[in-house]
């Protein structure tokens, strides 16, 4: 949970005896300094006067530190008398999440020498910033918009097909038109930087051999992100987005929150289903079953990464860090 909030989403359902049970909060161990314990940042009440059945729990976060704190619950079994036996039947680990803020920039970057580029659309900066903070509310994570380039951006960056917009074998944009497109990035605001873009003017062509996501684009060509997972010296992170390649603008808000997800470390153990630190898996989709944030796989595999309290901790801890906060 997130320190300083409510929750209210914690049941505790007893068959038998709720009389003679009653909950105590135990802190968790603190793995920087032996022999003591972590701060309790969160109360649960209430703590006594249960009935057999269903039981709403309600959990308030305590803002004290600035770190990843974590205590656990126990239900605890009382004697005739009303003693704590010290007999537990149950347990609820609780992690509190301190609030964090990241400073966001959303630019549409168009290249004025090249037809091909222009006319980028795609979902609102509200819509973006919107999805951003809905998905990353687990995690403690609030977006604060602090530039934007309003309808478009001009940066000559398509510097290697005379204005036509290169099709590179990968359907990538070279690095070094990323850098040109990152090279005037002293004059915008936001630490972390989204970047809408086109990735051409046609649809890349369909692969007989390749299997097709929901908009008939084959999975090999389907590289039209990209988010930074390294620590880069100028306090900077990005994100690409090529919006034509949905023609989605609610599907196209979620690939930005994929990217910043790799900007945000939720993805990078290397492995034979993800790509060192990149998931190359499909779109994600608007409806069940493949939902999830961060996918591992390829083109045939739609399996969702269904995130663990570990993968929020490490967004929180990255959200904190000079790289991304205001």
């Amino acid at each position: 949970m997130v320190k300083g909030s409510t929750r209210d989403v914690v049941q505790l359902v007893i068959k038998a005896g709720a009389e003679r049970m009653k909950l105590v909060i135990v802190p968790d161990p603190d793995p920087m300094n032996q022999g003591e314990n972590q701060p309790v940042e969160f109360t649960v009440s209430p703590q006594t006067g249960f009935t057999n059945g269903p039981n709403n729990l309600h959990l308030e976060g305590v803002t004290s530190s600035d770190d990843v704190t974590s205590a656990t619950i126990e239900v605890r079994v009382l004697d005739a008398q009303g003693v704590d036996t010290g007999r537990t039947c149950a347990r609820l680990h609780v992690m509190a999440l301190p609030p964090r803020i990241v400073s966001l920039g959303i630019y549409r970057v168009e290249d004025p020498t090249s037809p091909g580029t222009q006319g980028v659309s795609g979902p609102s900066d509200q819509q973006i910033l919107g999805t951003l903070n809905e998905i990353y509310d687990q995690a403690g994570i609030h977006f604060q918009l602090d530039g934007s380039s309003g309808s478009s951006l001009d940066v000559h960056y398509d510097v290697y097909s005379g204005g036509l917009y290169t099709f590179a074998p990968d359907c990538r944009l070279e690095d070094t038109e990323y850098q040109h497109v990152s090279g005037g990035e002293s004059t915008r605001a936001g630490k972390l930087l989204i970047y809408l873009a086109k990735k051409s003017g046609v649809q890349p062509p369909r692969g007989p051999q390749d299997p097709l996501d929901d908009d008939d684009i084959p999975y090999s060509q389907r590289v039209y992100v990209r988010g930074d997972t390294e620590d880069d010296p100028i306090l900077r992170k990005r994100c690409f987005v090529f919006v034509e390649t949905t023609n989605n603008d609610e599907i196209a808000a979620r690939i930005a929150a994929h990217e910043v997800g790799h900007v945000l470390r939720l993805s990078v153990t290397p492995g034979a289903a993800a790509n060192g630190s990149h998931d190359p898996g499909p779109f994600p989709r608007l409806t069940l079953p493949d939902t999830g944030l961060m996918k591992p796989g390829n083109g045939a595999d739609r399996s969702g990464k269904w995130l663990s309290h570990v993968d929020w901790r490490k967004a929180n801890e990255t959200a904190g860090s000079p790289f991304l906060a205001p």
